[in-house]
């Protein structure tokens, strides 16, 4: 234990702090024989290296704590950095795994791209697949039906070219029922000519001389065509067989319309103007059935009105006449002549027809027929004809 120096002793000491100083002072004051003194400096000294051992104890201790201090705080760091290291482990090895994970994604990806792909081309080679046995099935049908619309066409061309074929006969039959030797002679010239619309058509003309008597008529069927055709034969047929009775126009058209009303359930009928000419006098007896009026000389004639035949029975049919039409031309016609029509669809018409017979009305039967055949034909050009067309003139000399 330290001894703590006197206060006396203080004073009288060096002030020093230096222990080797204070023992080289207490070395000489007991060289001296002050040992008082040399044992005050001793003890002093001793106080002194007793401060400065417990002042390097703290010291040591001091350092020894900041040792610890800087080691736990070394320790900590190391702690820390092992901790850091840990975590950019714990992070390289997220970024493996992630990287892992990606490479596994993608490793899929293209699996399933690869079986996205393989099973579109399944679909699409089954739709490829499904869409040739659809398109072979309809090409397979389409083949059938053209086959069967061939056969149908060659069935159809086939009847079209039998019903033209019969239509041309039945053309030639019906112009061979209107006779084609006209008279020509130096009391009596008469021409005439029929053109059907179609095939066969519903107009008529005829003439038979009975003795002294020329019997004539044109006539117009309604309708066109084969009924037409038919019902204008029928009308011919009648005609000719009442002339040889020797009958007046007026009787002539009361028995044939009584006979075309009979089971007429069409409701089909005639106009016709019919006529008996006594060659020698040029007498004319007529009778008009709902007919147009004929022109004689370029005008047109006036008459009583009948109704065409066919329609009703037991009619009262009037007669009428005139005294004489020698060296007068006289015209008859059905409707398609003065109806005919252009392009345009404009009609021949009454006045052009009349102002062309005026003009020619000394020209010869067949030559007045063919030129105005002519003229009719030169105004219709390009357009189909709308209706039969018949004309007769006679000129009684």
């Amino acid at each position: 234990m330290a001894v703590e120096p006197s206060d006396s002793a203080a004073a009288t000491m060096p002030n020093s702090s230096d222990p080797k100083e204070l023992l080289r002072y207490a070395r000489q004051a007991y060289e001296k024989g002050d040992y008082k003194r040399a044992y005050e400096l001793q003890v002093r000294q001793q106080y002194l290296n007793d401060s400065i051992n417990r002042e390097k104890m703290r010291q040591s201790s001091t350092d020894a704590l900041s040792m610890s201090l800087e080691y736990r705080l070394a320790h900590e760091h190391e702690l820390e950095a092992q901790r850091e290291n840990d975590s950019l482990m714990a992070y390289n090895k997220e970024l493996q795994m992630r990287e892992y994970r990606s490479l596994l994604q993608s490793i899929e990806t293209q699996k399933n791209a690869e079986r996205l792909k393989w099973i579109a081309g399944s679909l699409l080679g089954l739709v490829a697949f499904i869409f040739a046995l659809i398109y072979a099935n309809i090409r397979r049908l389409q083949l059938q039906r053209l086959k069967e619309a061939y056969d149908k066409l060659e069935e159809a061309t086939a009847a079209k070219e039998r019903i033209e074929s019969e239509l041309r006969i039945a053309r030639e039959i019906q112009m061979s029922m209107v006779p084609r030797d006209f008279p020509h002679s130096d009391r009596l010239d008469l021409y005439a000519q029929m053109t059907p619309a179609k095939e066969v058509g519903g107009d008529l003309y005829d003439f038979l001389v009975v003795g002294d008597r020329l019997y004539f008529c044109v006539g117009d069927v309604s309708g066109k065509g084969v009924p037409a055709a038919l019902f204008m034969a029928e009308s011919a047929r009648m005609f000719r067989t009442l002339c040889k009775y020797r009958l007046t126009p007026a009787e002539i058209a009361s028995a044939m319309n009584d006979e075309l009303a009979l089971n007429n359930e069409q409701g089909m009928f005639v106009t016709m103007f019919i006529a008996c000419l006594e060659i020698s006098t040029g007498h004319l007896d007529f009778c008009n059935a709902g007919h147009t009026p004929p022109i004689l000389d370029g005008s047109y004639m006036k008459m009583e009105t009948n109704a065409p035949l066919g329609l009703w029975e037991n009619l009262d049919f009037k007669g009428e006449t005139v005294g004489s039409i020698t060296g007068k031309q006289l015209f008859l016609y059905t409707d398609g002549l003065n109806e005919a029509e252009n392009y345009l669809q404009e009609q021949y018409g009454d006045e052009r027809l009349l102002h062309f017979l005026q003009e020619h009305k000394d020209m010869e039967p067949r030559s007045l027929i063919d030129l105005l055949s002519d003229d009719v034909e030169q105004h219709v050009g390009n357009a189909a004809p709308s209706d039969d067309m018949t004309m007769l003139c006679i000129k009684a000399k």
